[in-house]
């Protein structure tokens, strides 16, 4: 493996897939030099994005992952799935001082996300979703 950009690339994604997925990118980031911290932030990351498209991407077929070192504090990572569109950062915020009793289920792994990421996008493109996240600050 080099200390390039990482690419991988997921056919049908199930979860087992981006298990092993995970595991190539926590080597990548390994070799890389990327600091305990940022790693488990990163891995954090993307194991909730390409979670719910292995769950909830109605009509997925292929999940492309890219994840590139874009500053020495600063890492980039960029999911892109050919399921139906879904913006995972247009829901709003769950309202954690509601009682469990009053709260909607979901929408804490991607507010998560959201509190970690410097920057998140989010574009639909050629039929494609692509999520993208920034960490570092």
């Amino acid at each position: 493996m080099t200390h390039g950009d990482f690419t991988c690339e997921i056919d049908h994604p199930t979860l087992a897939a981006v298990a092993e997925a995970a595991r190539l990118l926590e080597r990548w980031a390994l070799a890389t030099g990327i600091r305990f911290e940022q790693r488990r932030e990163l891995l954090l990351v993307f194991d909730e994005l390409a979670t719910n498209v292995a769950k909830h991407a109605t009509g997925a077929t292929r999940l492309a992952i890219r994840a590139r070192r874009s500053a020495p504090a600063s890492t980039e990572i960029e999911l892109e799935d050919d399921g139906v569109a879904y913006d995972p950062f247009a829901r709003p915020e769950p309202d954690t001082t509601l009682p469990l009793a009053l709260r909607e289920p979901g929408g804490l792994g991607i507010q998560i996300v959201r509190r970690l990421a410097a920057r998140v996008e989010y574009r639909y493109v050629d039929g494609r979703n692509r999520t993208g996240v920034v960490l570092g600050r």
